[in-house]
């Protein structure tokens, strides 16, 4: 093991169905994924909710009770929803979702620390961390992962989307040359679909595009479902109202969408027992059918995500040297094929179920020897030189602040004026007028939206708040008073507010407030 030449800093894939550690090696200069107490690189993503929430309720025992308990699964895809509050158990005890991400973000720590130091000796500490997300994230989501690894007692060092960590893993330390390589990021996982460009060298790599949505294999799983329920239907069987039929259902069609993707299966079946009807039955699916419910997800909610990005690619006049699947659902036969089918021989699959933990981890020793202030070389501790190409990002979102309409006579009406654009590059500094409203007013409330748009003024309906700020002013203003709000935006997780009052010439920092 390599635990005195372990970085500081872990990398964390939060991944909607399973969640994976890194940690990177400055011996040998490569991240390592960290095995979990049952020997296995990934922990699936479940916990179960009984008083009081404890490390055992998570993972794999949690997963495999959930037919018979409350159990959260899936918990990423309810971040930013509106199950994004509570979630209620059998014994009708409240557990909110930060509450159970918490446990799992405690259980990865603790694990690691295991892991990496058994024994106590080497004083190892878990205390940092870099947790990546979804291209497909606002500002608000990507704080509630923030604070869900805080509330588990670590400090986040940095974030970084998913897409762009699997570049990480698979540029560091060795395919990193003068010539630039142009890299498509295709990460299909069970609840994300995010893409990325990026052009990397040994000097830098540069992200130029990223975009994404919330979809993935689950998708295929809930349309196996339907599939399923109406030959039951068909038969007399309505599982409607019966949570717990449900719940045996999911589970088998995950089983089945995993034996529907191996090679010469062309037809499978499930038997499912009906406690209501006091019948078991037996229902199946032809590869035929099962390649129809995958083109389906592809054609509604991934080609619009591929076609945006081939458009950048057009605009930026870039050709991608070579396009990496990642990702739980791309060992998905058909949807390799169809990714390969679109970009041709240079196409690989790679480390599906790793490469985002290992990318964290080297965004993480980035971080720990100040790559993204500038360095670009970095000291490692057996007193060599290791060229860490610097990394310039982009905004994943489109952000802007909700303006009133007209005079603010009569009923009130808004709109949205964007301001940081999707995929603009990073660190970026965008300064706008404001005007008061109304006579006499002493505080002004701004609120940031976020949405995909390219446009500079869009309807308030086509965004998402994200975060408000109320600035106060120490007298009444007039109407119409401007006040010069700036937003800076070093990194994509974060954001500042400025504002100055010009006829005070009084600068203030404004918190802005994303819970």
């Amino acid at each position: 093991m390599f635990e005195e030449y372990a970085a500081k800093t872990i990398g964390i894939d939060f991944g909607t169905n399973n969640s994976v550690v890194g940690v990177y090696n400055t011996k040998i200069e490569k991240p390592l994924v960290i095995e979990n107490e049952e020997g296995v690189n990934s922990t699936p993503s479940a916990v179960l909710l009984r008083e009081p929430l404890e490390f055992s309720d998570v993972g794999r025992s949690a997963k495999e009770r959930a037919m018979l308990e409350p159990v959260v699964l899936s918990m990423k895809s309810l971040i930013g929803t509106e199950n994004n509050g509570f979630a209620i158990s059998r014994e009708g005890v409240r557990f909110s979702i930060l509450d159970a991400h918490k446990v799992l973000f405690q259980y990865l720590k603790r694990n690691t620390k295991t892991r990496m130091d058994p024994d106590g000796k080497l004083n190892y500490r878990t205390d940092k961390c870099v947790v990546s997300y979804p291209a497909s994230f606002n500002l608000k989501q990507k704080e509630f992962v923030r604070r869900a690894a805080q509330s588990a007692g670590m400090k986040v060092a940095g974030m970084i989307t998913e897409p762009e960590a699997c570049a990480l893993a698979y540029l560091y330390p060795d395919k990193l040359s003068e010539k630039p390589l142009n890299l498509r990021i295709i990460d299909l996982g069970a609840g994300t679909f995010d893409v990325a460009l990026l052009s990397a060298s040994k000097r830098q790599i540069k992200v130029l595009a990223v975009d994404g949505v919330k979809a993935g294999g689950d998708d295929i799983d809930y349309l196996m479902m339907a599939y399923f329920t109406a030959q039951l239907k068909a038969n007399g069987i309505d599982l409607s109202g019966d949570k717990e039929a449900f719940q045996v259902l999911r589970n088998r069609c995950e089983e089945c969408k995993i034996r529907m993707s191996a090679p010469g299966k062309e037809y499978d079946s499930i038997i499912l027992y009906t406690p209501k009807y006091n019948k078991q039955v037996e229902i199946g699916i032809s590869k035929a059918d099962y390649h129809k419910l995958c083109e389906k997800l592809m054609q509604v909610k991934l080609m619009p995500v591929l076609e945006r990005l081939a458009k950048v690619e057009k605009e930026k006049g870039v050709s991608a040297d070579l396009t990496l699947l990642v990702g739980g659902s791309n060992v998905n036969p058909y949807f390799v094929n169809e990714f390969k089918k679109m970009y041709g021989n240079n196409c690989i699959s790679y480390k599906s179920k790793e490469a985002v933990a290992l990318g964290d981890a080297v965004y993480a020793y980035m971080l720990e020897k100040g790559i993204m202030k500038g360095l670009i070389y970095s000291e490692n501790q057996s007193g060599s030189h290791s060229k860490i190409p610097k990394m310039k990002q982009v905004s994943n979102e489109t952000l802007g602040l909700r303006i009133l309409d007209g005079s603010g006579a009569g009923t009130k009406s808004y709109h949205v004026e964007n301001l940081i654009f999707k995929n603009m590059e990073l660190p970026v500094h965008i300064k706008t007028n404001v005007k008061t409203a109304y006579e006499k007013q002493t505080k002004v409330a701004l609120h940031l939206y976020s949405s995909g748009s390219i446009s500079t003024k869009m309807k308030l309906e086509g965004a998402q708040e994200v975060g408000t700020c109320l600035l106060r002013s120490k007298k009444p203003l007039a109407k119409y008073t401007t006040i010069e709000v700036e937003l800076i935006m070093e990194t994509a997780d974060k954001i500042q507010v400025k504002a100055l009052e010009k006829g005070m010439n009084q600068k203030v920092d404004v918190m802005l407030d994303l819970s």
